[in-house]
Protein backbone atom coordinates (compact mmCIF):
# COMPACT_ATOMS: atom_id res chain seq x y z
CA UNK A 1 0.00 0.00 0.00
CA UNK A 2 1.73 2.96 -1.30
CA UNK A 3 1.32 6.05 1.94
CA UNK A 4 -0.24 9.22 0.16
CA UNK A 5 1.78 12.76 -0.19
CA UNK A 6 0.88 15.22 2.33
CA UNK A 7 0.51 18.99 1.16
CA UNK A 8 3.92 19.43 2.48
CA UNK A 9 5.20 16.88 0.44
CA UNK A 10 3.79 18.54 -3.12
CA UNK A 11 5.80 20.55 -5.01
CA UNK A 12 4.65 24.40 -5.65
CA UNK A 13 4.97 26.03 -9.13
CA UNK A 14 4.87 29.34 -9.03
CA UNK A 15 2.61 30.70 -11.86
CA UNK A 16 1.98 33.78 -13.51
CA UNK A 17 -1.00 35.20 -15.30
CA UNK A 18 -0.15 37.46 -17.65
CA UNK A 19 -2.60 40.74 -17.35
CA UNK A 20 -3.13 41.02 -21.25
CA UNK A 21 -4.76 37.78 -21.13
CA UNK A 22 -6.54 37.74 -17.48
CA UNK A 23 -8.16 41.40 -19.01
CA UNK A 24 -9.31 39.30 -21.78
CA UNK A 25 -10.52 36.69 -19.92
CA UNK A 26 -8.39 34.27 -21.61
CA UNK A 27 -6.72 33.37 -17.46
CA UNK A 28 -4.04 31.22 -19.17
CA UNK A 29 -1.39 30.35 -16.42
CA UNK A 30 2.71 30.32 -17.53
CA UNK A 31 5.30 28.85 -15.52
CA UNK A 32 7.68 31.39 -14.69
CA UNK A 33 11.20 30.15 -16.00
CA UNK A 34 14.70 31.56 -15.75
CA UNK A 35 16.46 32.21 -18.89
CA UNK A 36 17.98 28.53 -20.10
CA UNK A 37 20.69 30.74 -22.54
CA UNK A 38 22.71 34.05 -21.58
CA UNK A 39 23.41 36.56 -24.08
CA UNK A 40 27.09 35.53 -24.01
CA UNK A 41 26.68 31.86 -24.30
CA UNK A 42 24.71 32.90 -27.31
CA UNK A 43 27.67 35.09 -28.40
CA UNK A 44 29.96 32.11 -28.32
CA UNK A 45 28.14 29.68 -30.82
CA UNK A 46 27.39 32.39 -33.02
CA UNK A 47 31.01 33.52 -32.96
CA UNK A 48 31.67 29.53 -33.40
CA UNK A 49 33.79 29.65 -30.05
CA UNK A 50 31.91 26.61 -28.88
CA UNK A 51 29.46 24.27 -30.56
CA UNK A 52 25.58 23.35 -29.34
CA UNK A 53 27.76 19.97 -27.97
CA UNK A 54 29.74 22.00 -25.66
CA UNK A 55 27.46 23.91 -24.40
CA UNK A 56 24.80 20.60 -23.68
CA UNK A 57 27.83 19.00 -21.88
CA UNK A 58 28.45 22.00 -19.57
CA UNK A 59 24.41 22.35 -18.68
CA UNK A 60 24.20 18.46 -18.09
CA UNK A 61 21.20 18.05 -20.82
CA UNK A 62 21.34 17.20 -24.66
CA UNK A 63 22.40 18.59 -27.82
CA UNK A 64 18.89 18.56 -28.99
CA UNK A 65 17.61 20.39 -25.81
CA UNK A 66 20.06 22.70 -26.27
CA UNK A 67 19.30 23.18 -30.10
CA UNK A 68 15.48 23.55 -28.90
CA UNK A 69 16.40 26.31 -26.49
CA UNK A 70 18.13 28.52 -28.57
CA UNK A 71 15.12 28.22 -31.54
CA UNK A 72 13.25 29.68 -28.84
CA UNK A 73 15.60 32.48 -27.73
CA UNK A 74 14.65 35.53 -29.62
CA UNK A 75 18.04 36.92 -31.21
CA UNK A 76 19.37 33.23 -30.96
CA UNK A 77 21.93 32.89 -34.02
CA UNK A 78 21.06 30.26 -36.69
CA UNK A 79 23.02 27.41 -35.95
CA UNK A 80 26.03 26.98 -38.49
CA UNK A 81 25.15 23.46 -39.42
CA UNK A 82 21.62 24.86 -40.93
CA UNK A 83 23.27 27.91 -42.50
CA UNK A 84 25.89 25.69 -44.53
CA UNK A 85 23.55 22.95 -45.49
CA UNK A 86 22.76 25.08 -48.82
CA UNK A 87 26.12 25.09 -49.82
CA UNK A 88 26.99 21.35 -48.69
CA UNK A 89 26.79 19.33 -51.71
CA UNK A 90 27.60 15.90 -50.93
CA UNK A 91 25.52 13.47 -48.33
CA UNK A 92 28.81 12.15 -46.59
CA UNK A 93 28.45 8.71 -44.78
CA UNK A 94 29.53 9.07 -41.21
CA UNK A 95 32.86 6.92 -41.92
CA UNK A 96 33.93 9.25 -44.55
CA UNK A 97 33.39 12.75 -42.20
CA UNK A 98 36.47 11.32 -40.10
CA UNK A 99 38.59 12.26 -43.34
CA UNK A 100 40.91 15.31 -43.25
CA UNK A 101 39.24 16.23 -46.66
CA UNK A 102 35.64 16.50 -45.54
CA UNK A 103 36.67 19.06 -42.32
CA UNK A 104 38.59 20.83 -44.24
CA UNK A 105 35.83 21.74 -47.03
CA UNK A 106 33.59 22.24 -43.79
CA UNK A 107 35.95 24.39 -42.15
CA UNK A 108 36.19 26.30 -44.96
CA UNK A 109 32.57 26.78 -45.50
CA UNK A 110 32.04 27.77 -42.14
CA UNK A 111 34.73 30.31 -42.49
CA UNK A 112 33.33 31.87 -45.30
CA UNK A 113 29.23 31.41 -44.86
CA UNK A 114 28.68 31.85 -41.36
CA UNK A 115 32.08 34.05 -40.69
CA UNK A 116 33.34 31.72 -37.55
CA UNK A 117 36.86 32.12 -36.04
CA UNK A 118 38.78 29.00 -36.09
CA UNK A 119 41.30 28.38 -33.79
CA UNK A 120 45.12 28.33 -35.21
CA UNK A 121 45.69 24.87 -35.05
CA UNK A 122 42.71 24.97 -38.09
CA UNK A 123 43.79 27.45 -39.58
CA UNK A 124 47.05 26.52 -39.94
CA UNK A 125 45.75 23.48 -41.75
CA UNK A 126 42.88 25.29 -43.78
CA UNK A 127 45.70 27.50 -45.16
CA UNK A 128 47.82 24.51 -45.77
CA UNK A 129 45.14 22.42 -47.43
CA UNK A 130 44.72 25.42 -50.12
CA UNK A 131 47.77 25.52 -50.81
CA UNK A 132 48.07 21.85 -51.70
CA UNK A 133 45.32 22.42 -53.71
CA UNK A 134 46.90 25.20 -55.44
CA UNK A 135 49.82 23.64 -55.97
CA UNK A 136 48.71 20.41 -56.99
CA UNK A 137 45.93 21.59 -59.70
CA UNK A 138 43.13 19.95 -57.87
CA UNK A 139 39.76 19.85 -56.95
CA UNK A 140 38.02 17.78 -54.23
CA UNK A 141 35.39 15.72 -54.81
CA UNK A 142 33.14 12.94 -53.27
CA UNK A 143 32.61 9.50 -54.19
CA UNK A 144 30.92 7.20 -51.39
CA UNK A 145 32.64 4.28 -53.27
CA UNK A 146 36.22 5.50 -53.77
CA UNK A 147 39.03 3.91 -52.10
CA UNK A 148 41.24 5.14 -49.89
CA UNK A 149 44.70 6.23 -50.54
CA UNK A 150 47.45 5.75 -48.40
CA UNK A 151 48.69 9.01 -47.92
CA UNK A 152 46.01 11.35 -48.30
CA UNK A 153 42.61 10.24 -48.30
CA UNK A 154 42.87 7.26 -46.20
CA UNK A 155 38.90 6.85 -45.02
CA UNK A 156 38.17 6.83 -48.84
CA UNK A 157 35.20 8.47 -50.19
CA UNK A 158 36.87 12.05 -50.56
CA UNK A 159 39.29 12.32 -53.81
CA UNK A 160 41.62 14.83 -55.30
CA UNK A 161 41.16 15.56 -59.51
CA UNK A 162 43.08 16.96 -61.73
CA UNK A 163 41.84 20.32 -62.08
CA UNK A 164 39.94 20.99 -65.38
CA UNK A 165 38.86 24.56 -67.43
CA UNK A 166 35.32 23.95 -66.29
CA UNK A 167 36.83 23.85 -62.27
CA UNK A 168 37.43 27.63 -63.01
CA UNK A 169 38.10 28.70 -59.34
CA UNK A 170 36.39 26.44 -57.52
CA UNK A 171 37.81 24.14 -54.81
CA UNK A 172 35.50 21.63 -55.21
CA UNK A 173 33.88 19.67 -58.06
CA UNK A 174 30.19 18.23 -58.22
CA UNK A 175 28.86 15.42 -60.37
CA UNK A 176 25.80 18.10 -60.93
CA UNK A 177 26.71 20.97 -63.15
CA UNK A 178 23.54 22.57 -62.58
CA UNK A 179 23.61 22.20 -58.31
CA UNK A 180 25.86 25.43 -59.26
CA UNK A 181 24.50 28.78 -58.49
CA UNK A 182 26.21 32.17 -58.00
CA UNK A 183 26.12 31.93 -54.22
CA UNK A 184 27.52 28.20 -54.03
CA UNK A 185 29.88 29.57 -56.76
CA UNK A 186 31.23 32.57 -54.48
CA UNK A 187 31.23 30.21 -51.30
CA UNK A 188 33.62 27.70 -52.87
CA UNK A 189 36.18 29.70 -54.36
CA UNK A 190 40.17 29.22 -53.69
CA UNK A 191 41.02 31.79 -52.09
CA UNK A 192 43.62 34.27 -53.62
CA UNK A 193 45.06 35.74 -51.27
CA UNK A 194 47.08 33.21 -48.49
CA UNK A 195 49.21 34.04 -45.65
CA UNK A 196 52.86 33.70 -46.15
CA UNK A 197 53.87 30.85 -43.68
Amino acid sequence: MTATPTMTEVPVLQLRYPESELGQGGGASVVEQKPRITAEELAALDAGRITQADLARSKGVSRATISRWTRKTPGAPVPYRTQLAPFWPWKVTTSHQRAAAYMRAFDHLRVRISGAELDDERTSKLIAWYRAIRANGEVLAYDPDAPPTAWRVKHGGFEYLEREPADKDLLIRVPDPEWWTEERRAAWKLPKDLPEG
